[in-house]
């Protein structure tokens, strides 16, 4: 457990000082063991922004699978649905993202 934080901690690191090759290495450890909704959701927001549009997806899809209450998880994907010109997906998420917003 400790040893993925430890990489979720280094990627931020990596993202912060510019160094978004770093991050992008460490696409294939596994955060499922971790819990932690916000490493894939970090993860997925990179690579969104460095134009890994199916990475940022999976990212965001694990994020939502382990933290399904988390509201700006769904405000992510959803961005990403509408950056692919999904917009049924994106309305279903942006519903989603509004009816947690207001628990």
């Amino acid at each position: 457990m400790y040893v993925n934080i430890r990489v979720n901690n280094r990627a931020v690191l990596y993202k912060d000082l510019g160094n978004v090759t770093d991050v992008i290495d460490h696409e294939e450890v596994d955060f499922s063991n971790v819990g932690s909704a916000w490493a894939y959701n970090n993860r997925g927001v990179l690579f969104k922004k460095h134009g890994k549009i199916d990475n940022a997806l999976y990212n965001y899809n694990k994020a939502i699978e382990i933290s399904p209450s988390l509201a700006l998880l769904y405000h992510n994907r959803g961005a990403l649905y509408a950056h692919m010109n999904n917009m049924e997906a994106y309305n279903s998420d942006m519903k989603t993202y509004s009816e947690l917003m207001m628990d």
